[in-house]
């Protein structure tokens, strides 16, 4: 087999291996993720440490960013066993779990994860067809499609998210495109979450307007109807859930305990980054589901162990919502977080203004991060199963947006996470 051959071989094979692994995401790891399938519940780890052990084994890059990652994940270990508020087992636990997203986001840029033509083709197929199949049943019936395919509504809220994503990727980028990308988001409008609409709003606003708003970035009348429109639509779904949760039940509850679980989880987590300034209290010891399997002590020295989803014998809520966890690692571990996301958009802007990478394709960049930003305040998705398959939609994002650019090849990783070595 001369070079030409093997070269066209190992093309080949990276294709297959992008293809496969993320068919294998959008199925697996969104889908079916809900339903009895044996041991699919760990599906999402099996993909970011699998995907850990491919980059390990065939990386030709090594990216700062994701040494400095590890560097931050080895530290909080040892300061989660010396600070001592809860076991190894626990701290092991909570690591795979908080961790599995940005293993895959680092993984997939590094090794620069990319489909072919056909592979972009054939993906795209799955998805219009999921997304069919689930409108049909949706129609038929939608009790079974939102609690039992989908385990509850926000899920299915997701699936098109993510599907919207997905076929914008792999599609040819024109406005048919665009406009297919916007329908699949409009039918997670059907789930009726407050998130859902938030982000459709926005989402729907900036596509509908990037062109406009990227020749000129003052505030013209229309952009300013357009906000005013999408903001009233929020308030109207959101206004009585927020007065319930966080006025009624949260600033307002005499105590802590008369709390719901949501409200008082971010008003612990306040208290603990203050007590346990400036690293906080370590893995697995709040807002975690680590937490919960294995009790931590915290819950009773701030007096929400009797709160409704946070008890011992029943802790549903207990990571019900991503920014409280932050308190695990405290005031670094905050600024940590918007670093990491500051350093995206900055990369995406770079992108955009010196490398030729589309207004759309830099908005749905934007967007994505957008859409964890505002799932993060009422769920865990980012270091749930959706996280994982949504970092890796945005890794193949850059990637694309990257190889497209006049950057070359060998300086794939420099503009994306630094120096490389």
């Amino acid at each position: 087999m001369n070079q030409i051959s093997i070269n066209r071989y190992g093309r080949l094979t990276y294709h297959n291996f992008t293809y496969f692994y993320l068919c294998v995401c959008v199925i697996f790891g969104i889908y079916l993720y809900e339903t009895n399938i044996p041991f699919i519940k760990y599906v999402d780890e099996a993909l970011a440490y699998g995907l850990f052990f491919y980059y390990i084994a065939n990386s030709r890059y090594k990216s700062r960013e994701f040494k400095f990652f590890c560097f931050i994940v080895a530290f909080y270990i040892i300061y989660s066993l010396c600070v001592g508020i809860t076991n190894i087992q626990a701290i092991l636990m909570d690591v795979i779990i908080q961790t599995k997203p940005f293993i895959v986001f680092y993984c997939a840029t590094t090794l620069n994860l990319q489909l072919s033509g056909k592979g972009k083709l054939y993906t795209k197929r799955i998805v219009l067809v999921l997304s069919l199949l689930t409108i049909a049943l949706t129609a038929a019936d939608y009790n079974f499609v939102m609690n039992d395919l989908f385990g509850h509504p926000s899920r299915y809220g997701t699936f098109f998210t993510v599907a919207g994503f997905i076929y914008y990727y792999c599609s040819d980028r024109s406005r048919k495109a665009v406009r297919n990308t916007v329908i699949l988001w409009a039918c997670m409008l059907a789930c009726m979450k407050i998130k859902s609409v938030g982000f459709f709003v926005i989402a729907f606003f900036l596509t509908a307007n990037i062109k406009n708003m990227m020749k000129s970035l003052r505030l013209n009348f229309k952009t300013f109807i357009f906000i005013l429109l999408g903001v009233a639509l929020m308030m109207t779904f959101a206004w009585d859930r927020f007065q319930n949760f966080y006025i009624e039940n949260g600033i307002g509850a005499d105590t802590v305990e008369e709390m719901y679980a949501r409200p008082a989880l971010y008003y612990t987590a306040w208290e603990i980054i203050k007590d346990y300034f400036p690293f906080g209290s370590g893995f697995a010891t709040f807002a975690s589901y680590a937490s919960g399997v294995y009790y931590s002590r915290l819950y009773y020295d701030y007096g929400i162990s009797d709160v409704w989803g946070l008890r011992p014998d029943g802790f549903n809520f207990v990571s019900d919502t991503y920014f409280p966890t932050l308190a695990q690692f405290g005031i670094v571990g905050v600024c940590l977080f918007a670093w990491f996301m500051l350093r995206r958009g900055k990369s995406y802007w770079r992108l955009y203004k010196n490398n030729g990478d589309t207004k759309q394709m830099m908005l749905m960049k934007f967007l994505i991060l957008i859409y964890f930003i505002i799932e993060s305040t009422s769920d865990s998705t980012l270091i749930q199963n959706r996280g994982v398959v949504m970092m890796l939609v945005l890794a193949l994002y850059q990637n694309e947006s990257i190889r497209k650019s006049i950057l070359p090849v060998r300086n794939l990783n420099t503009a994306i996470h630094g120096k490389t070595y």
